[in-house]
Formats: C-alpha cells, structure tokens, sequence
C-alpha cells in the first residue's frame, strides 16, 4: 500500500476524532491511531507527518479539534473534537467523494474487474465446449 498524504491523514483523524468521541477526559494521540488505520506503513519515520496532519486540524478555522496537555508526557500531542470537528466530519462522511476508505479503491476495481471476467467466462465456456466437439 501507498502511504497515505496528510490531507488523508488529516481527514480520517477528523473522522476518528467523532467516531471515539476523543473528548478533553479522553484526548486521542493521532500517531497511535494512525498505526491502527494503516498497519502496514512505518509510522516512526512517518511521525511527522502525523503530528502536521493534527496540526491542519487544530489550526483550521473554525477549529477541527483541540490540543490537549496531557500530565504523563509533556510534549506529546493529544488532540479531542470540537463542535465545528463533529459538524465537519457529518459532511465529510457525507460526501461520496470522500476517499477516507481505503476499500473505496478496491471497490471500483473489483466491479471493473467483475465486468471484464463475465464475457471472459462466457469466452472461455464457449472455446472449451468447441474444443470438446473436436
């Protein structure tokens, strides 16, 4: 798998940042979740990348989400919804352009390639019954 940008970075944080209601009780750390999205990509060279993916939500206006200072580790980037994050993310999800699956792709090949095996079936079925009349 490719690795993914930032904007898709930034886009399914957002997402995520809804779907595990990430409140100031409970700030999510975008690297972690990151890691849980895209197992196969190498998130320690790609650690920054994920923290200017939180950044573009944070400093976004109206603010996407919020830092959050987390005690244990000082400097670590926590970040929790806002209000304008949950309105955002209803629109993104919303919206049938969004490429936040990364099973959207395969979807669009698979019916391409589900459209090219049904006459290449048929063609098969029809050269193998003329070779059983010879």
């Amino acid at each position: 798998m490719s690795e993914p940008d930032i904007n898709q970075i930034r886009d399914r944080l957002l997402l995520e940042l809804v779907r595990r209601n990430a409140t100031n009780q409970k700030p999510m750390n975008p690297l972690i979740v990151s890691e849980e999205i895209w197992p196969d990509v190498d998130w320690k060279n790609q650690a920054a990348t994920v923290r200017s993916a939180a950044f573009l939500l944070t400093k976004n206006e109206p603010k996407f989400a919020k830092r959050v200072i987390d005690s244990e580790g000082p400097g670590l980037v926590l970040i929790a919804q806002t209000a304008a994050g949950k309105s955002a993310a209803a629109h993104l999800e919303a919206s049938p352009e969004t490429n936040t699956s990364p099973s959207r792709d395969w979807t669009k090949i698979g019916a391409i390639a589900a459209w090219i095996m049904i006459p290449l079936t048929i063609l098969g079925l029809v050269i193998m019954y003329c070779l059983d009349k010879t």
